[in-house]
């Protein structure tokens, strides 16, 4: 009779186990499909998301630059967060390179910035060219080629070799 007792209670305790393993299991389950629906998003939103750089003119002896970007893809581009979008400048020989930082009261004295041209929250929807201008107060640019690169926030690159003019 004890030992009946015994296996109906150890059942018992199996049974509890089991579920509530059941229910963390599947607890883990949904987080990790959430996440991995949200991944997917992600990666069909980046998928959508075509920029591109269409031209680049130095101006004000180098110490300026005019940048056109499109947007090329299929999906408009949030500019609410423009200071997410990265700005790197570096010459072609590798000797010099740096971070271009976002302003959104136009140029930093005595700094290298940029900030968008037009007026703000505009809508950067697909086939609309964007105007940036880039302020190189620290390092004009020189006679010489450069390639500027921009990132935008769901981690799409773009790419574009120009020859500076500063005269």
């Amino acid at each position: 009779m004890d030992k009946v007792l015994i296996i109906g209670l150890l059942t018992i305790a199996g049974v509890i186990t089991v579920l509530i393993l059941l229910s963390g299991m599947q607890t883990s389950i949904e987080e990790t499909s959430d996440q991995t629906k949200e991944s997917q998003k992600q990666s069909n939103l980046t998928a959508q998301t075509i920029i591109e750089i269409v031209n680049v003119r130095s101006k004000d002896r180098g110490t300026s630059l005019d940048v056109w970007i499109k947007n090329k893809g299929v999906v408009v581009v949030d500019l609410y967060v423009e200071q997410n979008l990265e700005l790197f400048l570096a010459d072609v020989e590798g000797n010099w390179g740096d971070y271009i930082r976002y302003s959104s009261t136009g140029p930093v004295t005595g700094e290298n910035s940029w900030s968008l041209a037009g007026p703000p929250g505009q809508t950067w929807t697909p086939g609309v060219t964007l105007h940036l201008n880039v302020s190189l107060q620290r390092n004009p640019v020189s006679a010489g080629a450069y390639n500027l690169t921009i990132n935008t926030p769901g981690n799409v690159t773009a790419t574009h070799r120009f020859d500076a003019s500063p005269n």
